[in-house]
């Protein structure tokens, strides 16, 4: 190998040594930029949503626990618990009920009753298209019988 195609090889290795540098700079630059604005997306999205718990007691011994379910503020617990099952609805003069949850409902002598959990567990006190959740709140559907 000749002293000039030698030369001529360390200046390409030199050259593309340097461009890999540059590239690895602005590279590094906009990974930065975009994680934060990953981390301020983050911050809107914790400020703006709630984090709940939704317990679905199916009444043949099958419960299924939906924890840390994220919802918009201001989401009420029937909208919510649509978020995470498929839900059938009948509308009243009353309010608005719930038939069935992911197909479970119908049946004559049973309902689906809704409830929160407060050092225990207590009835819901309004309808679930009425209750606004929190965030923390633990709540749950339970079909369950008229007896």
């Amino acid at each position: 190998m000749s002293e000039q195609t030698f030369k001529l090889a360390a200046a390409a290795l030199l050259c593309t040594t340097i461009l890999a540098g540059a590239l690895a700079f602005q590279y590094n630059g906009q990974l930065q930029a975009v994680e934060h604005e990953y981390e301020l997306l983050l911050d809107e999205l914790e400020e703006n949503t709630a984090v709940i718990s939704i317990r679905v007691d199916y009444g043949d011994e099958t419960v299924t626990w939906f924890n840390d379910t994220r919802v918009p503020l201001g989401t009420n617990f029937l909208n919510a618990t649509g978020m995470i099952s498929e839900l059938e609805l009948q509308s009243s003069e009353w309010g608005v009920f719930v038939v069935s949850i992911d197909g479970v409902g119908g049946d004559a002598n049973r309902f689906w009753q809704w409830d929160y959990y407060d050092e225990g567990w207590q009835m819901g006190p309004v309808g679930a298209d009425q209750w606004t959740v929190h965030d923390g709140d633990v709540l749950s559907w339970t079909y369950t019988s008229f007896e």
